[in-house]
């Protein structure tokens, strides 16, 4: 177990270290881990209260997470927040047009460090089968322990 976690360790720090080279320059290196989080949740979610993206961060202040939602606001154009009508006490965020074009942005390199990875396995298509299967059974399994089951 222990060489499998420093194995995963070490695969990690490359891929970011291939992110990093690849986003350095762009519109995304100005964008911290924890509102990319926020702009993939309302991608997938589409709009949401602030409270219901607060609760999918339950280790983190309410009022860190308002200040994530300002920034991403205000200051780069990537949501937009509205007063609910049904409740004034609620304020929804969704994507604005340019923060979809940046949660685009990051799918694709994404999906790219993760076709160079994949190429590098030089992969059989049952190893295929069995890494889907695995990654598959990982995801129900963090889904579960951060309440993100359907």
């Amino acid at each position: 177990m222990e060489e499998l976690t420093r194995l995963i360790d070490e695969i990690s720090l490359r891929m970011r270290l291939l992110k990093a080279a690849e986003e350095a320059n762009t519109p995304l290196d100005d964008l911290t881990d924890r509102e990319v989080l926020i702009l993939e949740l309302l991608n997938e979610r589409g709009k949401l209260s602030v409270s219901e993206i607060t609760a999918a961060f339950s280790k983190v202040a309410a009022s860190t997470i308002s200040v994530t939602i300002t920034k991403l606001w205000r200051g780069k154009g990537l949501v937009e927040k509205a007063i609910d009508p049904g409740n004034q006490r609620v304020t929804t965020v969704a994507l604005s047009a340019k923060g979809e074009e940046a949660v685009a942005a990051i799918k694709r390199g994404r999906a790219e460090r993760y076709r160079t990875l994949i190429r590098a396995l030089a992969m059989e298509s049952k190893d295929h089968d069995l890494l889907k299967s695995l990654i598959s059974r990982a995801i129900e399994h963090f889904d579960q322990q951060l309440g993100l089951a359907r």
